[in-house]
């Protein structure tokens, strides 16, 4: 969440085919040494983080944006601050129509992140990349259902 707000217009770089490359100059996995995140712009999802930057980007002026990605309005110079962006989360959630929103914390979306990749099949070495762990720490965040634990354990009762 600290690093979401700190993003800066001067740390976002589109390249030419709409990807985004972000510098994080301090995280915490990196204190310090800064690290850099990229954003695909698969065009054919849903989701495309890389494009709603750039129509976010387009809105604070596009060459003209800097200071803070993240801030209270579009009319506003300041960051948005730490404390904001949980129920921001929440606001969006419920207009989404997403259950139970106000289960849901910023930090959310770093462990669902995690686990929706597992989910899809992504490499545990690269989901450790994407959400730059430098240790095994990762396995903790991803998340197993109750479902998916008594599907694996019916499967391995009819196959004995």
């Amino acid at each position: 969440c600290s690093e979401l707000v700190g993003v800066l217009w001067e740390d976002v770089h589109f390249t030419r085919n709409g990807h985004v490359m972000l510098f994080l100059p301090k995280t915490k996995t990196d204190p310090g040494a800064g690290s850099w995140v990229l954003l695909s712009a698969t065009p054919d999802t849903r989701i495309n983080p890389a494009k709603a930057l750039q129509a976010l980007w387009w809105l604070a002026g596009a060459d003209a944006a800097v200071g803070p990605v993240f801030r209270p309005s579009l009319t506003s110079a300041a960051a948005l601050s730490k404390s904001t962006v949980g129920p921001r989360l929440e606001k969006a959630m419920d207009r989404a129509g997403i259950p139970n929103a106000s289960l849901y914390a910023a930090h959310s979306l770093r462990r669902g992140g995690a686990t929706h990749a597992a989910r899809v099949g992504v490499p545990l070495r690269f989901i450790k990349l994407m959400g730059r762990w430098k240790s095994d720490a990762v396995r903790q965040y991803l998340y197993t259902s109750p479902e998916v634990i008594l599907q694996h354990s019916n499967h391995m009762l009819l196959n004995v």
